[in-house]
């Protein structure tokens, strides 16, 4: 090492430990804070191995002091979240950031028990450069009552935490009732493969807790929904944007089953009568879908809106405008739509200009509706915004 660094001895507490089970806020920095820390966590728990990394912190800086007196040291502790996941790196990186900035550290040694160093080895390395990773595990004996203590510790864990309960105790549970109650049933009617429907049903629950678990979709759930409580009219955006979804799949739907209303079934599979009647289907189906289109979209600036102006955001203006121009534009595309089955003769045939005029009047609405909204939010502005 160089003269004139600043080293930062640093441990990582993944899952909050010390927070959950002493109540000390993280990140505790200092020689003394932290020694008074593990003594405080290994007093509420003597197993818990972070406070013996903690102690190994405090060895490796004394030694250290010892070999290099004339570079600085500091040994600090940082928590993650009890949640895990993003919340939990996130916490991390802003208590590193903090004690980075506040003792000027130029490189790290990162005292890990192994488990969690590759996790939280990179978001360190954003902050500062690590030098070394000091690697400890609490030794354990090999006799066959450690060996017991040590299973009925993790067993202890899997029953109190819920992190691991609800996939270590819940969805086993989940699959025995599930088989049970399919056993009961095929005893009550034999004749009814129920034991066959309990095989697909616990394969499918599986299937989709893997999926859950390994895509992390429980957690961005958890997240949504911690987003959802701490601004709740943010289920306002949420609700326009399934309703909009809703009636496009709506229209859809009813575009292809008026299609297969008007026309044969064996017409509408065959490629061929598809590629010469294309003007024909296409009208049918967008003359017949549009409607529902154009609802789920107004229902959808409509949702907007109301978002807008419950968080009193001045975009809540120009919701107006869009609904004008939902309505106009629609209408002028079912105008359009029509003359895909029917071609104009000339310029003047009398749907042209009827299409003509309604592309005038609706640029007119547009630009008169949205002169009004100018005028109304230079008025009522501060009552949107409270300002």
């Amino acid at each position: 090492m160089n003269n004139g660094k600043r080293i930062l001895i640093l441990c990582v507490d993944h899952d909050d430990d010390i927070g959950s089970k002493t109540g000390i806020k993280t990140p505790i920095v200092g020689e003394r804070s932290v020694r008074e820390a593990a003594i405080h966590l290994l007093t509420m728990d003597p197993s818990e191995a972070d406070a013996n990394t903690m102690f190994e912190a405090l060895r490796i800086l004394n030694d250290l002091k010892k070999k290099n007196p004339y570079e600085e040291y500091e040994v600090a502790v940082v928590a993650g979240s009890t949640i895990g996941g993003i919340e939990s790196d996130r916490k991390i990186a802003d208590e590193v950031e903090s004690i980075v900035k506040a003792f000027k550290a130029n490189a790290a040694i990162l005292v890990s028990d192994g488990y969690s160093d590759q996790a939280v080895a990179p978001i360190i390395q954003s902050f500062v450069p690590i030098i070394s990773v000091r690697r400890f595990a609490v030794k354990h004996s090999e006799t066959l009552e450690t060996t017991w203590f040590i299973l009925a510790t993790y067993l202890k864990t899997i029953l109190s935490d819920k992190r691991y309960a609800r996939w270590m105790i819940g969805l086993p549970g989940v699959i025995i009732v599930v088989f049970t109650i399919f056993s009961l049933l095929s005893m009550i009617y034999p004749n009814i493969p129920f034991l066959t429907y309990a095989q697909i049903t616990i394969l499918l629950i599986v299937g989709f807790a893997l999926v859950f678990r390994g895509f992390g979709v429980d957690e961005a759930m958890t997240q949504a929904i911690r987003t959802v409580s701490k601004n709740p009219a943010i289920l306002l955006n949420i609700t326009s944007v399934i309703t909009f979804i809703s009636f496009i799949i709506i229209g859809m739907i009813q575009g292809l089953g008026r299609i297969t209303q008007v026309y044969a079934p064996d017409q509408v599979v065959n490629i061929e009568f598809i590629l010469s009647h294309l003007n024909e289907l296409s009208y049918t189906f967008i003359n017949e879908s549009i409607t529902y289109i154009a609802i789920g979209l107004a229902l959808f600036v409509i949702g907007r809106a109301a978002y807008f102006f419950v968080i009193r955001d001045e975009r809540f203006w120009s919701s107006i405008p869009s609904l004008v121009t939902i309505f106009m534009l629609t209408e002028a595309v079912r105008r359009m739509v029509y003359m895909i089955i029917r071609l104009p003769e000339s310029f003047f045939d009398p749907h042209i200009i009827q299409l003509i005029i309604w592309i005038l009047l609706s640029i007119v609405s547009i630009a008169s509706v949205t002169i009004l909204i100018h005028k109304l939010k230079a008025r009522y502005e501060s009552i949107l915004t409270g300002r």
